[in-house]
């Protein structure tokens, strides 16, 4: 399902603000469920069963099997630090990070950096959780329905190129230029893609 949200227009501080808005809106506060296989269902559980938790999607109410369910977290425990001071925030993770050079910068989150492909465009985005959500401009997708995302990962002091194919538009924004997009859960297999954190403008420095 395309969601189209309304937000303020973009600056250097609310183009952060509104992207967490927007990843936010996507991602239903509440209970998460991780299920087998990976997937993750977030949102309220409105009613239980011996055999299953109904979850409120907002467009649709979704019945969860308990034998499907691995772990069930609160929303604040989802949201939790981690070691390190990550913590998740629905679809994306903020953290504490030491200042670092721009090639230990490049090493450390250069794999988060992806190639997006349109039949009509071509533009860049960012990994921004693990299990393959991906941010990018909206005017690089909207409008498409074939899409490819392309992962850099350096393999023995060589890149290698990692094209995946089943890509879903979760939600888009035109007014500050941002799209929500998903690698499929089938394709992406047991592989672990290096995220990226969101961070806050306030805390940049020129230099």
């Amino acid at each position: 399902m395309l969601r189209r949200l309304s937000f303020a227009p973009l600056a250097s501080h609310a183009s952060i603000a509104s992207l967490a808005w927007l990843l936010l809106a996507v991602a239903a506060r509440g209970d998460e469920l991780v299920l087998a296989g990976g997937s993750v269902v977030r949102g309220p559980v409105l009613k239980e069963s011996s055999d299953a938790l109904f979850v409120d999607l907002g467009f649709t109410v979704l019945s969860v099997p308990r034998t499907s369910i691995l772990q069930r977290r609160s929303d604040a425990e989802a949201a939790a630090p981690t070691a390190g001071g990550e913590s998740q925030k629905g679809l994306y993770s903020r953290a504490s990070l030491a200042e670092l050079a721009v090639k230990e910068l490049v090493e450390r989150f250069g794999e988060g950096v992806v190639l997006i492909k349109s039949p009509s465009a071509l533009g860049s985005g960012f990994i921004i959780r693990e299990d393959g959500n991906v941010v990018t401009n909206a005017h690089v997708v909207q409008g498409e329905t074939q899409l490819t995302i392309t992962v850099f990962r350096r393999v023995e002091g060589s890149i290698e190129k990692k094209v995946y194919e089943k890509v879903k538009i979760l939600a888009v924004n035109p007014v500050v230029d941002f799209a929500l997009l998903k690698i499929d859960a089938t394709e992406l297999g047991d592989a672990k893609l290096t995220k990226v954190f969101l961070g806050d403008a306030e805390e940049l420095k020129v230099g």
